[in-house]
């Protein structure tokens, strides 16, 4: 065996497609997972893994694809796979994959797939939970599924019974500080954000939802830190840019969260939360109403997410009061 992997990326619209050639396993999945990587940080979270030409994989390539998914659910995106070989269809089979992964035996099939309402993304995991009820990560994303269309009641439901799956679930405890803090319920948002960081200290989003809750100084200082220092090597990465933007936002730095705002969009001028940040810190420097206004209506007409539409339309309702 060659140990080689090639990889091969374009876009369709807003869908990333890479071709795998070679071989995915221990040796390769580090490039498999820097590859990815960058396509999310250039802003696209919704991709299809064409294996037509991938020769092996190994458990640890298998890990590759139910890390992919998990990475691009948590931006709200998702996966697909086409053309399998007939080794990976029994390899597949095997393990169940098309209970997390939508397979395809074409690429024009699983391009078409995300064409599908939001609706199907709940009955598809409301489908892997009757298969296996105890199955920590599918109630995750049922409950991520049930946030993003504004049904918190839903998503804290099924968020608190992957918790009680997996209590040392950080990823889990973080999506029910997002409900609690949605739903005003500030003190209890930021209990599951410090337990959230408490079990996974390098996981900075929690502690940056903390920071920003709780305005405390020392909290504010140590994302910063962190976050400044993360971006002399990741500047590209949208997310840790509007994160700083945040930080400095709650610190009152208004000049400096507008420019962590604008890198953040310079790098995805679709980031429906840097875009709201962006109108926000805006009309805290007494810019003018009407440009918030129209960040506020671009956010809500790209948004894939209702909650973040319903967050821009109250904040245009009130600016156009």
């Amino acid at each position: 065996m060659s140990n080689e992997l090639k990889l091969e990326y374009g876009f369709n619209d807003d869908i990333a497609v890479i071709r795998f050639n070679g071989e995915l396993d221990m040796n390769t999945i580090g490039k498999a997972y820097d590859t990815i990587s960058d396509i999310i940080d250039s802003g696209y979270i919704k991709m299809v893994f064409n294996l037509e030409e991938l020769e092996f994989i190994d458990s640890t390539g298998l890990g590759f694809f139910t890390g992919s998914l998990k990475k691009l659910k948590e931006k709200n995106g998702d996966l697909k796979i086409c053309s399998p070989s007939s080794y990976l269809k029994r390899i597949f089979s095997l393990i169940h994959m098309d209970y997390f992964i939508d397979i395809f035996d074409d690429e024009d099939k699983a391009l078409e797939k995300f064409k599908l309402t939001k609706d199907d993304t709940i009955k598809k995991w409301e489908e892997v939970i009757r298969v296996n009820p105890t199955y920590a990560d599918a109630h995750f994303q049922l409950a991520l599924a049930h946030k993003n269309e504004g049904n918190f009641s839903d998503s804290m439901k099924e968020v608190t019974t992957a918790l009680d799956i997996n209590s040392n679930y950080s990823k889990a405890y973080k999506l029910r500080g997002d409900v609690f803090r949605l739903t005003d319920k500030f003190d209890k948002a930021c209990e599951n954000y410090k337990k959230a960081f408490e079990i996974n200290t390098d996981y900075i989003e929690p502690k940056v939802e903390l920071a920003t809750l709780t305005k405390d100084p020392q909290i504010m200082a140590e994302c910063e830190n962190i976050l400044v220092n993360t971006l002399k090597e990741k500047g590209n990465y949208a997310d840790l840019n509007n994160l700083l933007g945040r930080i400095y936002f709650a610190q009152d730095k208004l000049e400096k969260a507008l420019e962590y705002f604008e890198k953040a969009l310079s790098i995805n001028n679709n980031f429906t939360d840097a875009l709201i940040n962006k109108a926000q810190v805006l009309l805290a420097l007494k810019d003018s109403k009407s440009k918030s206004v129209a960040i506020l209506k671009k956010a809500f007409k790209v948004s894939k997410q209702k909650y973040l539409k319903d967050i821009a339309k109250n904040l245009i309702d009130e600016l156009e009061k």
